[in-house]
């Protein structure tokens, strides 16, 4: 026995407990097990003298790695934080370590698997330290918090909208402590009471009020803190410079706060439009009766006339018996929903006026536009409603806004018909004025078809046309012609709506457009004269140096042996003298009569340039040096035969012109050297006595190089 009691004791005792430690220590794992896997937490443990961290498979799991890509050193946890929270995180670790926090919790952002940045919450505690207190082992969880960051970032933006909307309020709000100490105030608020921030903030609520509204408040407030839900009721409150106004005030307590929301709006307009009703509801009656106005006194909660005056009676078509008792639907076309939520308005001193449309006895429908109000009459409320007969007025108005869009549709196309103008005005070709037609005239008669014809005024033969649209519909005709002086250039079609008032808007801009065209053809066609014009000599009427100058190259680019270009350039013998002797009168007069025998001799094909002062140019296309010399030899003959007659020193005669001839491309077919040869030709015929004509390819070799010199 004492042997069993040995072995027991000794043996299977200690075996026993041993194994019901056992157990419990299991079961105590399992427990920790499934909590921990049911909070999504993963585990790490951490020995800080040999480096090594289990790192659970859930922590791994939490950033998207599968165990075996997650090794055991510290490096994995540090390097995948963000490097924004590193020093915090480090810091808060440090900090445990050295025991000045009980336990390290830090909220960091670290790398996923994926490249993305999570919320890791992570917390530990060190469960073993060294003799000095260094730090052996440290056991803690990880947890993602990524969605209460994203919560917690919504509810920041919703704070800030709510503020937001707090402070562009334009009702004063006030936040109250239970006690009503101010707790906070929006800008609106401010205004209202001429206070800062400094001047509310907890500062008693009741100071708002006046002296004898405070009880009347408090016992509101009390029944609100008491019983809950919601109040409201009129105030008479003050400002910051002493001024009492009356504030319509409503309380709201703020669910799960000790707090209340006070609402105050200023109604002193409100207030006193009412006080003036309520002070003149006595005179109702009298005037009711009375005057040229539609009134009526209706019950609002029957939504019933109750009397009407007889300018109403009149107006409607019932007798003043047959509207008393009659619903209000029978006359308001309004359905019944609105006319109740109109009649609601009216009794709320929400709204006093509006429009509506109302049905008379024999069923035509008027405009009227109604004032009403509530009045008290012994002690029932009523409305009181004056109406006007607007029907007239919204005739006129309808018919004014169609005038409006009318003069709208008629100034965008009087823009247009500036626009166009502009652009026709800076044409200078016939196909530029084509191209504006084209592009403007479709928009500006849209839903119409038209064609334009034009000629070309220089032209006849050369036609061009314009098109666009399709015909409306029992299309009407408007046709214009088109004329510039005395003759027609053209025709402006137009295939119009049928309508009245697009007759009455498009024919005066079909009207103006072929103004416009007109004007711009005849521009054109003086452009034209003006440029012509001023190729001219103003004297000579022949063509100038500038004509010559542009036409010379080109028909110097056409010659060729089987069609040749003379050029002869002539200058009047001794006209400085004819000058100084006879006068310039005279010597404009010998200018002119030579300029009349040469335009006499020319072909049509020829040109002849006054090239400056007495100087003439010729160009002969077709002919050779001597045919040219001829020809110019004929015009001198002539011109030394003519007499020109002076008052006082008598006739002057014998005049001549000397003239050299050179020939393209015989000569030469470049323009400067072309010329250069004919003006050697002048200088030997000058040299040689004067009066004569001289090729440029019979002159002597020696001579065909001279520099040219003034000779007169």
């Amino acid at each position: 026995m004492i042997y069993h009691a040995i072995y027991s004791s000794r043996m299977v005792y200690p075996y026993q407990q041993l194994q019901k430690m056992s157990d419990a220590l299991g079961e105590a794992e399992q427990r920790w097990q499934f909590a921990l896997e049911g909070s999504g937490a993963g585990v790490w443990d951490w020995k800080q003298d040999t480096d090594h961290v289990f790192y659970s498979p859930q922590w791994k799991a939490t950033l998207g790695f599968q165990e075996h890509e997650i090794g055991s050193s510290f490096d994995e946890w540090k390097s995948r934080i963000h490097p924004d929270d590193m020093p915090r995180t480090l810091d808060d670790l440090k900090q445990h370590f050295e025991g000045h926090s009980a336990e390290y919790r830090n909220e960091h952002r670290m790398l996923t698997r994926n490249g993305e940045w999570k919320w890791i919450l992570d917390q530990g505690r060190v469960v073993e330290r060294a003799e000095d207190g260094r730090p052996l082992r440290m056991i803690g969880t990880h947890s993602d918090i990524d969605w209460i960051k994203e919560q917690q970032q919504r509810l920041i933006s919703s704070r800030a909208r709510l503020r937001s909307i707090y402070h562009s309020a334009p009702v004063g709000i006030i936040v109250a402590d239970r006690d009503g100490t101010i707790a906070d105030a929006n800008s609106a608020m401010h205004a209202l009471l001429g206070k800062s921030d400094a001047e509310l903030f907890q500062q008693s609520l009741w100071g708002l009020f006046s002296l004898d509204e405070i009880s009347r408040m408090k016992r509101a407030w009390g029944q609100l803190q008491r019983e809950g839900g919601s109040f409201q009721d009129e105030y008479h409150m003050q400002t910051d410079t002493g001024q009492m106004f009356w504030a319509e005030v409503t309380l709201t307590p703020l669910e799960g706060e000790e707090r209340t929301l006070v609402l105050i709006n200023n109604i002193e307009d409100r207030r006193r439009a009412i006080e003036l009703l309520e002070e003149n509801a006595t005179l109702y009656q009298e005037v009711f009766s009375t005057g040229n106005a539609i009134k009526l006194l209706i019950d609002p909660e029957l939504a019933e006339i109750i009397d009407a005056n007889p300018v109403a009676a009149d107006f409607y078509g019932y007798s003043i018996g047959e509207m008393c008792g009659m619903p209000l639907g029978r006359i308001n076309v309004l359905a019944s929903q609105s006319l109740s939520k109109r009649i609601r308005a009216v009794v709320n001193r929400t709204d006093n006026h509006f429009e509506a449309s109302h049905q008379l006895a024999n069923g035509e429908l008027r405009d009227v536009e109604i004032f009403t109000g509530p009045v008290d009459l012994n002690g029932r409320t009523l409305l009181f409603s004056i109406v006007h007969d607007i029907t007239d007025r919204k005739r006129a108005q309808r018919d004014l806004q169609a005038a409006n869009l009318k003069l709208s549709r008629l100034s965008e196309s009087r823009s247009q018909i500036h626009h166009l103008a502009e652009c026709l005005l800076t044409c200078s070709q016939l196909d530029e004025i084509i191209t504006q037609l084209n592009v403007r005239l479709p928009s500006l008669f849209a839903g119409c078809e038209g064609n334009v014809t034009l000629h070309d005024p220089n032209d006849i033969n050369q036609t061009m046309h314009i098109n666009w649209g399709t015909p409306p519909t029992d299309a009407r005709h408007l046709k214009q012609t088109l004329t510039v002086g005395d003759g027609q250039v053209g025709e402006f079609v137009l295939l119009i709506p049928p309508e009245e008032d697009s007759l009455e808007r498009l024919q005066p801009l079909a009207e103006d457009v072929s103004h416009l065209v007109m004007l711009a053809l005849a521009d054109l066609q003086l452009k034209r004269g003006l440029a012509h014009e001023a190729r001219k000599d103003t004297l000579t009427r022949l063509f100038n140096r500038r004509h010559l100058d542009e036409v010379l190259p080109q028909k110097l680019a056409e010659a060729s042996i089987g069609n040749p270009l003379s050029l002869v350039v002539l200058d009047l013998d001794h006209f400085k003298q004819v000058n100084d002797t006879y006068g310039h009168e005279m010597g404009d007069q010998v200018l002119t009569r030579l300029a009349n025998l040469i335009r006499e001799s020319l072909r049509s094909s020829d040109e002849a340039c006054r090239y400056g002062g007495e100087e003439f140019v010729i160009l002969i296309p077709g002919a050779s040096a001597a045919v040219s010399r001829a020809r110019v030899e004929a015009i001198l003959e002539a011109f030394h035969e003519e007499v020109f007659e002076h008052e006082t020193l008598g006739p002057l005669t014998g005049l001549s012109f000397s003239a050299g001839v050179a020939n393209a491309p015989h000569d030469s077919q470049a323009t400067d050297a072309l010329f250069n040869m004919a003006d050697n030709a002048l200088y030997e015929a000058k040299r040689a006595g004067r009066k004569r004509v001289l090729c440029f390819n019979s002159l002597p070799p020696a001579a065909d190089s001279h520099a040219r010199q003034p000779a007169h």
